[in-house]
């Protein structure tokens, strides 16, 4: 599996994660260099997907608790969307709103990012020439003008005239 990239969604959340005490942020920028390699983090996490699709919470506990939320779902990249002091024992609905609309920006570049590719992928295509066949059914016209599938190309083509 290869390694992700680690990337915060914006600089409000490299910020957030700045804020955190210097020992706290290094345990859990720890946490994130072991989900990048594909392994659990060490602290205590919870899927969060009320918040988003593979939205997760990285936990430390204590007076005060902290927490670092992150997606690590899509493009190979793991995404730093929010970090905070929890206040409260229940959810926090400041932090809560902060993680989806960061996750709606998230989903932004990635559906870009999605786009930029194809359109590569587009592209060299054209330029080398070469053809799928899965493409091609739809391409192949035999004499009667009817498609037909490029496994029948051959019986076609034996055929006498």
């Amino acid at each position: 599996m290869p390694r992700k990239t680690i990337k915060y969604v914006n600089n409000a959340a490299k910020k957030a994660v700045q804020k955190l005490p210097l020992d706290v942020a290094a345990d859990f920028l720890n946490d994130l260099n072991f989900v990048a390699a594909g392994k659990d983090p060490r602290s205590s996490f919870k899927s969060l997907p009320e918040w988003g699709a593979g939205v997760v919470e990285l936990i430390e506990n204590g007076s005060p608790a902290y927490r670092v939320v992150y997606c690590a779902k899509y493009l190979d990249t793991v995404y730093i969307l929010h970090a905070f002091t929890k206040t409260t024992n229940g959810v926090d609905r400041a932090a809560k709103e902060t993680v989806m609309i960061r996750y709606k920006e998230m989903m932004s570049l990635v559906r870009e990012a999605e786009k930029a590719a194809k359109k590569r992928s587009d592209k060299n295509w054209r330029q080398s020439g070469s053809l799928d066949l899965d493409f091609a059914y739809d391409l192949v016209i035999t004499r009667h003008g009817r498609p037909q599938p490029v496994s029948q190309l051959r019986q076609i083509s034996d055929q006498p005239v």
